[in-house]
């Protein structure tokens, strides 16, 4: 596909609401065909009708992707890339909040934190890696003071933000691999 006259595509994860939301209408709004993708695409009202006051309906695209189901994130990268041949930007935005103490609440709701506030990032991460390679892309992932700072009544969402930022320092990558660039 010809560069200049193929739109950059994005993939946005969480985008039902707040930064996700704003994200995904801002992609666009630069000229950037956005997949705007959400667990459940029945909740995506508010952003269909946020791209529709900004003009840009035209270039957001709703998709499916629950981060913390690895057939979810396989399926949804690959069909973006099989309709429209690259992915330029991937933006882990999705995430939840758990508010509590591992004493209160079990070790439930501690996983459920770090699946999706973590190893959703991962998956997301790893399925697009080889066609941001391919296109010279970049990921972009939303994280949190709370992984900078830990916070009272917060373990379970900033251990997985301390997590993500631990995962995103770019001081231990290795090089890709010789001949993919």
């Amino acid at each position: 596909m010809n560069r200049t006259t193929t739109p950059e595509v994005v993939l946005v994860t969480g985008t039902s609401s707040g930064i996700g939301l704003a994200v995904a209408v801002a992609a666009a709004r630069s000229g950037r065909h956005t997949v705007a993708t959400l667990r459940d695409p029945a909740r995506a009202d508010a952003l269909l009708a946020a791209a529709a006051e900004a003009g840009v309906s035209d270039l957001v695209q709703v998709k499916r992707l629950d981060v913390t189901d690895s057939g979810s994130v396989a399926a949804c990268v690959a069909e973006v890339v099989a309709e429209h041949g690259r992915l330029d930007a991937v933006v882990n935005n999705a995430g939840a909040g758990f508010v509590g103490t591992v004493e209160q609440m079990g070790m439930e709701p501690v996983r459920a934190a770090m699946e999706v506030n973590y190893f959703g990032v991962v998956e997301v991460t790893r399925a697009a890696l080889p066609h941001l390679r391919a296109s010279g892309g970049r990921v972009i992932t939303v994280t949190s003071v709370g992984g900078v700072v830990g916070q009272p009544f917060n373990e379970a969402y900033c251990a997985a933000k301390f997590a993500v930022e631990g995962f995103m320092d770019p001081s231990h990558r290795s090089p890709p691999p010789p001949g993919s660039r």
